[in-house]
């Protein structure tokens, strides 16, 4: 190949490279604009996203705090504890409690599916009482329950016999000795 074409065609070359180089540097700032855009908008997004969160939020806390504990007050009265704790006890299935209370059988007078009705039948309940069925196989009713001391209350429970505490010992242990 003759000097003069070797030297046009390096010519080329480095033009073609210098365009190559170009594109590139352009597409290295288009995608470096595009990522610092990207950035800011995410930003943006997350920030709107937020405010918008917020907003939901604090409209359901004023929705569910009128209708629950303003009109109704149940939840903040000194009973509200021992009433829910006792049907929770017999009603729901996953608590820790119902096997020994709703599984059990033991259920609650339905007069005290309404809490109101609860708090008018049982009084005002002492500092450091419990409430306490009188019968312990007996069911939650007006007539069954009173409020006791905490202390008081261990001695009104069911024993378990040797073979029911090696049973138990044996379930939460395992094969372990």
């Amino acid at each position: 190949m003759p000097i003069k074409n070797r030297t046009a065609a390096n010519a080329n070359a480095r033009k073609n490279h210098a365009l190559r180089m170009q594109d590139q540097d352009y597409r290295n700032h288009r995608n470096a604009l595009n990522r610092a855009d990207y950035a800011r908008n995410r930003l943006r997004r997350r920030a709107q996203a937020t405010k918008s969160y917020h907003k939901h939020f604090t409209e359901y806390q004023k929705r569910h705090n009128k209708t629950s504990r303003i009109v109704d007050g149940r939840h903040s009265h000194p009973l509200y504890h021992a009433w829910a704790g006792m049907r929770k006890r017999c009603h729901c299935t996953t608590g820790k409690a119902w096997a020994n209370y709703g599984g059990r059988g033991i259920t609650i007078a339905p007069r005290w599916n309404n809490f109101w009705t609860f708090v008018t039948d049982m009084g005002p309940r002492p500092a450091g009482f419990t409430i306490e069925r009188i019968d312990n196989d007996g069911n939650y009713t007006p007539t069954n329950c009173c409020w006791i001391p905490r202390g008081d209350q261990n001695k009104n429970k069911r024993h378990r016999t040797h073979a029911e505490m090696l049973l138990i010992g044996y379930v939460a242990g395992g094969l372990h000795g």
